[in-house]
């Protein structure tokens, strides 16, 4: 059976993350700033991998074998209390037929949050799928998506200039699917004005259409 849907339904016991070793958590800590990012994280060089890093460390998985579901960065604008966030979701380490969410999440009130979700999946009939040749063809490796990874800085400027929006815009989202990653700006006025732009297949630059 092959998995056509992500439902967000997640399981009755949501696990808090207290399998984090303490010296990672002390790490997490450490690297702390003093106020929250006031951009997506993902705009500035090495960001969005280095988090990554950091939540497949939590995961206990390892970067060279790690399946992926979806890598996503968000950023909410809010004047005086912006947070951000990074998810991804992965084949757990420890059960391959079984898949997780680990995120991080960090505002003025909540810093450095860490968490895991186990997750749900099923087809387009609401048949959950919970075996790993039923959701395989979803899945994709750190590799496939590196340069998808490392230009989300070109990214967001392209998205930016794009959006016509001038200094009014932000990047509110990044997400990175098995074969499809996609750009959104935001624009400071409103949360229903955005603009969605797809990532081209080599991974260079986003895609406008004229």
């Amino acid at each position: 059976m092959k998995a056509k849907v992500w439902k967000g339904v997640w399981a009755l016991c949501v696990v808090a993350v207290t399998m984090a070793s303490c010296d990672f958590v002390n790490k997490m800590k450490e690297n702390a700033t003093t106020t929250p990012s006031d951009t997506i994280i993902g705009a500035n060089a090495g960001e969005l991998d280095g988090k990554i890093d950091e939540l497949l460390e939590l995961a206990k998985a390892k970067k060279e074998t790690a399946e992926f579901a979806e890598i996503y960065t968000y950023f909410n604008y809010k004047p005086g209390d912006p947070s951000t966030s990074v998810t991804i979701q992965i084949v757990t380490p420890e059960d391959k037929n079984k898949m997780a969410e680990y995120s991080w999440y960090d505002n003025k009130d909540v810093r450095n949050k860490l968490d895991k979700q186990d997750m749900v999946i099923s087809d387009h009939d609401d048949n959950v799928i919970d075996t790993y040749d039923g959701f395989k063809d979803m899945l994709f490796t750190y590799d496939d998506v590196a340069k998808q990874v490392e230009n989300l800085p070109v990214f967001c400027k392209e998205a930016l200039e794009a959006s016509g929006y001038g200094e009014d815009g932000y990047v509110r989202s990044y997400q990175i699917e098995k074969g499809d990653a996609f750009i959104m700006v935001g624009h400071k006025s409103s949360n229903m004005l955005s603009k969605t732009y797809h990532v081209a297949e080599d991974g260079e630059h986003i895609i406008v259409k004229e």
